[in-house]
């Protein structure tokens, strides 16, 4: 049992044919990291977008609306990862509905929030 554990065996990248395509080494990481990969990077994209827009829009007008930002990066990130739902490997099904339900609650955040 504890040479199990001392010794235990993680796919390689050279199990992958890295000549299939540039998904490759993503879904790669993906599966080493047991899907965390892909979840990270769709909340990084999120910030990114969320946080980029609002202080766009307050460099450019003078004040940001963070609930437009939210709305924008929610949709943003639900288009991503319907997209990245098209490689096999990368975003699973409960990813892709907590994307579409916090896009979904962006959007009525965003309808809501006018007075």
């Amino acid at each position: 049992m504890l040479n199990e554990l001392l010794f235990m065996t993680y796919k390689s990248i050279t199990d992958y044919n890295l000549s299939a395509g540039l998904q490759v080494p993503f879904i790669y990481v993906n599966d080493i990291t047991g899907g965390l990969f892909i979840r990270l990077f769709l909340v990084a994209v999120w910030l990114i977008f969320s946080v980029g827009s609002y202080f766009i829009q307050k460099r450019n007008i003078g004040s940001g609306d963070f609930p437009t930002a939210l709305a924008v990066a929610g949709f943003v990130v639900s288009v991503l990862a319907i997209l990245l739902r098209l490689v096999s490997g990368l975003v699973d099904g409960l990813t892709l509905a907590i994307v579409i339900i916090v896009a979904g609650i962006s959007i009525l955040y965003f309808l809501f929030s006018k007075d």
